[in-house]
């Protein structure tokens, strides 16, 4: 065997090409290879600005301790740049091997970002960890993160990689010691396109030192490579039927991509992932040009909010064009996002009137794609569906649609899971416009494959699947059949192929993997599960899965992630070792746990049944004793607290500064305004119900948001409660609720608020105005939503808020909040949905389970008032909220939570109450809730604070009219206040409860002691409960959400209870 080689040098640089035993074809050197630019050897100077704005490759540094961000070389950068890329069939095999180096004084953690091609797979991620090399593990994206953000807490070696849907790679190292560096590993496949052409997207912002480069192809092929004249080309070697051309450079600014161009072979070629599995990949042309007229056309046009930021315009003018070449009889336009969708129809539609159409539509909302296949009745010829594909609420499943659909997308970031998998599961194919917009009309005319069926030798079906490759031909790959035949029927005739000997390349089988996920993921409510088993299995990271890594056994067993196979066996052995004693701790903890619930809950009612001081006893009593002794320090030193006569007390740590406790005695306050103050002025948006009284009062009118009418009046609803009620029942507290004034400090709050009472059309304009300069973030939406709600239209706040969750900002906790303030606003579907959602991306934490279980009894509370519910079905609700509480009062969790138990069972048995007036025995629920864990406690006063960061301590204070602070140090009061375990690092609840309220005004606090600085999604949101006469006929809430500030601290007041 021999090779030539043909080696062009001019301006556009160094251009090879290689051919085992052939000479290079005459003009190889076509415009496809476009030159490298390379930059001077050299350090630019200070004010020399970044090479490119936009590289592929970007290294920033973060500070985890000052929470600041910097990316210029005198931080971090780039010192050596290894890469391998193995050719196959049509597939690229790409190896980056990166090291970092950090030049400054300081521990860093690097982000590195690579933005890989639209249709490649990240296929492995591997960090040095104690100077080996340690591959990633595939976890759900949220687990992954919690895991990293955790070890960097505490200062040790996890690294993350996440692909997002822009397909953009990024991956997370902590920590970079100063003056020292850290290695990573990346693979991923790139399935070449029809040009067979192949680009390493190596540019960079700054130079590096080290550039190595080698490219491997088949012996057989043709290959051209253009590179630039500093990378050193080596001598070629030949092995084992493959060419491998090696490069290297020194000080080098990557400013362009280096490409490689193939000529693959025609046959099927074959490649073993991995996981040891073979597939197969070959390439079908499409059919023959024939007649297939489109009569009618459904055109399926987002006007959704994440639609709004995409190039609808060029989208637009696909349409046209499509239109204007298929020539449809009919053309029903139907624009839909979260609300009823909309349909226009035209009868000989012209594409100027289409596409004008298609340009005055307004976006707004979140992306529902429920029922879209039924919007009309009867079949169309052609479906064409023009979206990103992000379908952020409500259920729904790529099934068969009554037509061929289509799918098309300018959007970057487009689900093309959703979008392919619904067009190929209905005949077509999806158009991506970001390759262009003639490729994107080409594909939309694009005919169907040449291909009938696949079998083995024997006659077997093979499974398999089909994507577009190019405009006139596709890409046909799946598993090998295990007999070495494959038989293809074009439909014009069969051929049957020997299969070679398999080569080591995840290429194929990375694309079949990742064609599973898609086609499970096209779902409003996919199996996770089941998506994170495909993804290990093919060893491909989705935007639901990332890579992580992790220094010790103890950190993945605390994870409850499995390490590689492979990692050092030291590693492993002590993984095995805390698995085991975790699961043995755990285990133990579960067999204890009910016994340690039902002595907490004795303690409750101990509390419950407890007579305390009168007001002015209280007062007496709390002015003559000392003040606690104790001291609260940065560093967490346990504070220590003198018993006070009859009080409960605790020890607790801290992270930050906070009061002494007790504080001086509440001043006297000016009497409250009464309810009956003067209404607000005319609303400048549609009317509904008001959501509170004038003042943010409660008034006797508001609905009763707890045991609804025909429960609560029930005496069945207390049966079974073996405690003293006394002061209960139907106690009426004579009490008011105000909250703290909302007011952010927010310009187009204040835009809206300049407004003129009643004028419609000046709100319309002037949000739209506002939404323009401040609506690329959820709080926007959310400020603007509860503007809205408060001046009393429930209806327009959900529209507005459901806006955020199109945002590509938004996160699980956006979707946390749009979930509690949905409820807020009467939209109970929508919540209900979100709750579900979260519960599943998150059944490690305890409060997604209860807030499911809340807002199932809260929307069925009102579906029963509104008698749209029989009483079978509420019961069967009821029912599933009462086991999601008993699941988070029996489960043991993560310390963090401590607390939520106790809540819940408060909760529980509110609920127990209300089923046994719907006349459901207690024996029927035994199997449920133990009876000994069967109790109603009904309070006077009842305040919940939560909140929607983790690893943030927030604190729930009240200040009672003896004067006395209940406090995390003083959570039993000379009252019979009781305030919950104090959650330091958790999401909440914390609960203040007071059996019987003298009369005197209670100030509620919200503190801050610490926040979360690794949260990246903005302010803390904190929401907060206000009930009176809890668990009675005459209860009432008031419920709303504050923001905290990044960096503010201290207390804040939320609101005030005033007994008369």
């Amino acid at each position: 065997m021999t090779y030539s080689a043909i080696l062009k040098r001019g301006a556009a640089g160094l251009a090879i090409g290689i051919a085992l035993g052939v000479t290079a074809v005459a003009g190889a050197t076509t415009p496809l290879l476009r030159p490298v630019e390379v930059r001077p050897t050299g350090k630019p100077a200070p004010d020399e600005p970044r090479l490119t704005d936009t590289p592929a490759l970007d290294l920033k540094a973060h500070n985890t301790r000052t929470d600041r961000t910097v990316g210029d070389e005198t931080s971090l950068r780039i010192s050596t740049l290894d890469a391998r890329v193995d050719m196959a069939g049509h597939m690229a095999q790409t190896t980056l091997t990166i090291t970092f180096a950090n030049t400054t004084g300081a521990t860093l953690e690097g982000d590195f970002s690579l933005q890989l091609p639209a249709d490649a797979y990240v296929t492995g991620y591997a960090l040095d960890v104690n100077g080996g090399m340690v591959e990633g593990v595939l976890q759900s994206k949220f687990q992954a993160r919690e895991a990293y953000e955790e070890r960097v807490r505490a200062g040790v070696d996890p690294g993350l990689a996440e692909v997002d849907a822009r397909n953009m790679f990024r991956t997370h190292v902590f920590p970079i010691r100063p003056q020292s560096g850290r290695t990573i590993r990346v693979r991923y496949v790139t399935p070449l396109g029809a040009d067979s052409r192949f680009e390493l997207p190596l540019s960079t912002a700054y130079r590096v030192d080290k550039v190595s480069l080698d490219i491997s192809v088949p012996a057989t092929v043709k290959a051209m490579m253009d590179t630039p004249d500093e990378l050193r080309s080596g001598a070629p070697v030949l092995a084992e039927g493959r060419l491998t051309m090696p490069y290297s450079g020194q000080n080098l600014f990557l400013a362009k991509r280096i490409v490689v161009a193939v000529k693959a072979s025609d046959d099927v070629a074959v490649m073993r992932h991995r996981n040891g599995d073979a597939f197969f990949e070959f390439v079908v042309p499409a059919q023959s040009p024939g007649k297939s007229p489109v009569h009618t056309l459904r055109l399926y046009w987002d006007a959704s909010r994440s639609h709004r930021d995409d190039d609808t315009q060029a989208e637009a003018q696909v349409v046209a064009d499509y239109i204007a070449q298929v020539k449809p009889q009919a053309v029903d336009l139907i624009l839909f996002a979260d609300n009823a969708p909309q349909t226009v129809h035209f009868d000989a539609p012209t594409p100027d009137a289409v596409k004008k159409a298609l340009l005055e539509a307004n976006y707004a909302g979140a992306t529902r794609y429920a029922g879209l296949a039924k919007v009309l009745p009867g079949r169309a010829d052609v479906c064409l569906l023009v979206s990103d594909g992000s379908v952020t609420l409500d259920a729904f499943e790529a099934g068969k649609w009554p037509c061929r659909v289509l799918t098309l997308s300018a959007s970057k970031s487009a689900h093309r899971d959703v979008l392919r998998t619904l067009a190929g599961r209905n005949g077509g194919v999806f158009a991506d416009l970001t390759a262009g917009h003639d490729a994107a009309l080409t594909q939309l005319m694009m005919r169907g494959p040449k291909l009938w069926d696949l079998t083995d030798a024997d006659g077997r079906p093979v499974d398999y699947a089909i994507r577009p490759m190019g405009t006139d031909s596709y890409r046909v790959f799946g598993p090998a059949p295990t007999g070495g035949k494959l038989v293809v029927d074009y439909g014009t005739g069969q051929q049957t192929y020997t299969l070679a000997q398999a080569v080591d390349n995840d290429g194929a089988g990375a694309l079949w993997g990742a064609s599973l996920i898609d086609r499970l993921n096209a779902s409003g409510a996919p199996d996770r599960e089941k998506g994170l088993a495909l993804a290990r299995r093919y060893s491909v990271a989705t935007p639901d899965v990332s890579f992580i890594v992790l220094e010790t056994g103890g950190d993945y067993a605390r994870a409850k992630i499995a390490p590689p196979a492979d990692i050092d066996k030291s590693i492993w052995t002590a993984y095995v070792q805390a698995r085991d004693q975790i699961a043995k701790t755990d285990a133990e903890a579960k067999a204890k746990r009910f016994d340690a619930i039902l002595g907490q809950w004795n303690g409750q009612k101990d509390w419950y049944a407890a007579k305390y001081k009168t007001l002015a006893q209280a007062k007496k009593a709390f002015a003559s004793e000392p003040a606690p002794t104790g001291t609260v320090t940065e560093t967490g030193t346990a504070t220590q607290v003198a018993p006070i006569a009859g009080i409960v007390t605790v020890t607790g740590t801290r992270r930050a500064d906070a009061p002494p406790p007790p504080p001086p005695a509440v001043q006297p306050r000016e009497t409250p305004p009464s309810p009956a103050m003067a209404p607000p002025p005319p609303l400048p948006v549609p009317p509904a119900p008001m959501p509170s009284a004038p003042g943010g009062y409660i008034s006797s009118q508001n609905a009763d948001l707890s045991l609804n009418a025909s429960v609560a009046k029930s005496p069945q609803a207390l049966a079974g409660v073996d405690i003293d009620r006394s002061g209960g029942g139907d106690r009426n507290t004579g009490m008011s609720i105000t909250t703290a004034e909302w007011n952010p400090e927010r310009p187009y709050l204040k835009a809206l608020n300049a407004v003129k009472p009643g004028d419609t059309t000046g709100f319309d304009t002037t949000y739209h105005e506002m939404e323009k300069a401040f609506g690329d973030t959820p709080g926007f939406y959310f400020d603007v939503a509860e503007w809205v709600f408060r001046k009393g239209d429930a209806t327009r706040a959900a529209a507005i808020l459901r806006n955020a969750l199109d945002l590509p900002a938004s996160d699980i906790d956006t979707q946390i909040i749009a979930a509690d303030r949905l409820a807020r606003y009467g939209d109970y579907s929508d919540a209900i949905w979100l709750d579900e959602r979260i519960h599943d991306l998150t059944p490690e934490k305890p409060q997604a389970t209860r807030n499911l279980a809340l807002v199932l009894i809260e929307a069925t509370d009102k579906q029963l008032a509104a008698k749209t519910i029989d009483r079978a079905a509420a019961i069967a609700t009821y029912k599933r909220a009462l086991g999601l509480l008993m699941n988070v009062v029996l489960t043991p969790w993560n310390a963090d939570y401590d607390g939520i138990e106790i809540i819940s069972l408060m909760e529980a048995n509110h609920l127990v109450a209300q089923l046994k007036a719907l006349g459901v025995p207690a024996a029927d629920l035994a199997d449920i809730i133990d009876p000994r864990l069967v109790a109603l406690m009904d309070v006077d006063i009842r305040i919940t604070l939560e909140w929607n960061t983790d690893k943030t301590d927030m604190d729930l204070w009240v200040d009672e009219p003896s004067g006395e602070r209940v406090i995390y140090n003083n959570p039993r009061s000379q009252l019979g206040g009781r305030l919950s375990n104090d959650m330091t690092r958790g999401y909440g609840p914390e609960e203040y409860l007071l059996h019987m309220a003298p009369a005197g005004e209670y100030k509620v606090l919200a503190n801050v002691y610490a926040a979360d600085v690794l949260n990246r999604n903005g302010a803390t949101s904190v929401t907060v409960r206000l009930y009176r006469d809890w668990g009675r006929p005459s209860e009432t809430m008031e419920s709303f959400v504050i923001e905290l500030q990044k960096g503010e601290k201290g207390a804040k007041p939320v609101g005030t209870f005033v007994r008369n």
